[in-house]
């Protein structure tokens, strides 16, 4: 799957999490791995509509259906 929506890898539980870039020429690998890594974590929370607040607010409603 290709999306430019950081919300269905987050949702999908991706185990592989591709982060490509643009220098004005060419597209290029920047990152990849799963959210377990940091690093994957701060890119997908960078461009994920309403960040950090939205994730956790995601975890929340998950708990109350998993618990």
């Amino acid at each position: 799957l290709s999306t430019h929506n950081a919300n269905l890898p987050v949702g999908g539980d991706a185990e592989n999490i591709v982060v490509l870039d643009y220098n004005g020429k060419n597209c290029y690998l920047k990152y990849n791995g799963s959210l377990e890594q940091k690093t994957i974590c701060r890119q997908v929370l960078s461009i994920m509509e309403g960040g950090q607040e939205a994730l956790q607010e995601r975890n929340k409603n998950y708990e109350m259906i998993v618990f």
